[in-house]
């Protein structure tokens, strides 16, 4: 049990002190007490930044506060209290510990932010997250404790705003202008050095640098940091519509210029039309009485400013209306 209770406390001190990666340690302090089963640590950082960690163990169960403040991470500056508790059960012939984890009062640059609620099981070989959610978007599968630590997750993304989504997957956006909502979901799996993403995500009702957009949808597949794009859509405030594939490298997205980026625009085609082509295709219904057709001739939306190979102009617009 021991053994668990010290996986767990290295585990909660880990995770409340991710922020600290960024920063400098000017001193600190604590409390580590193995008879009276108290262990608390008490940090502070330049800028006002600090972090405060307490747990307790009482019998088969444990208990945990942390605190921290003005952390910054990503170009961003997060604050939060956390808690959480845990207990010793027997299951299939063996302890574990199985835990929950809570935040509340949290901030990204001194605004509200999304809480965080996690229940989790922590065994011989590997931490099961049953439930990892943050407003309605959820986390669940497994991390192996036994090298090569095998990670499998399944993140289901809901009406996530795009840049605290970026600020959590540790994507620095400093230099990118963007806003919008996301939705869609991702799965990760393999090894620290050899993370397997692939997934399906949309943003909506946003800006990207200076292009207003409606809605921009992303098929994504890789090996982290660089992910191929395949099958993807961009559709501008008035409506033109763009399909791009491609490949980024997340740790570069701040830096739209660097030549890790390769997208190429290109027309949306209809299966088996020669003659359209070159020309994008959508249709809307309006009012259930008569369709909208719209076929776009599809230029560069040079406000992306992304490396493209591509060379084509807008021409034309061409509207239909079936009765």
């Amino acid at each position: 049990m021991k053994k668990y209770a010290s996986v767990f406390v290295v585990a909660i001190l880990f995770l409340t002190s991710l922020p600290l990666f960024a920063e400098q340690i000017c001193n600190f302090k604590g409390d580590f007490d193995f008879l009276r089963h108290i262990f608390s640590l008490e940090m502070d950082f330049k800028e006002k930044s600090m972090l405060k960690t307490n747990v307790n163990f009482e019998d088969d169960k444990l208990y945990l506060d942390a605190k921290i403040q003005n952390f910054k991470f990503n170009g961003h500056i997060f604050s939060s209290e956390i808690s959480g508790q845990g207990q010793f059960v027997g299951q299939e012939g063996s302890k574990v510990l199985k835990g929950s984890l809570e935040s509340k009062y949290s901030l990204m640059d001194y605004k509200p932010f999304n809480e965080v609620f996690s229940n989790f099981i922590i065994g011989k070989d590997s931490l099961v997250i049953s439930a990892l959610s943050w407003g309605k978007s959820n986390i669940i599968g497994d991390v192996s404790l036994l090298e090569p630590r095998e990670i499998n997750l399944y993140a289901e993304i809901k009406e996530v705003d795009i840049r605290e989504f970026l600020a959590l997957v540790g994507l620095n956006s400093d230099n990118l202008i963007i806003s919008g909502t996301v939705d869609g979901f991702l799965k990760i799996k393999g090894t620290l050095g050899a993370l397997r993403v692939n997934g399906q995500l949309k943003a909506a009702n946003g800006i990207i640098n200076d292009l207003p957009y409606q809605e921009i949808a992303l098929r994504l597949e890789g090996v982290y940091p660089v992910v191929n794009l395949y099958d993807c859509e961009i559709v501008e405030e008035d409506g033109t519509v763009f399909a791009f594939n491609g490949k980024v490298n997340l740790a570069q997205l701040n830096n739209l210029y660097s030549s890790e980026h390769n997208i190429t625009f290109s027309p949306l085609t209809k299966t088996g039309d020669f003659n359209w082509r070159r020309w994008t295709i959508r249709r809307n219904k309006e009012r259930g009485s008569f369709e909208v057709e719209n076929r776009l001739k599809s230029g560069r939306p040079d406000s992306l400013r992304l490396r493209d190979e591509s060379n084509f102009e807008m021409l034309g617009v061409e509207q239909t209306l079936k009765f």
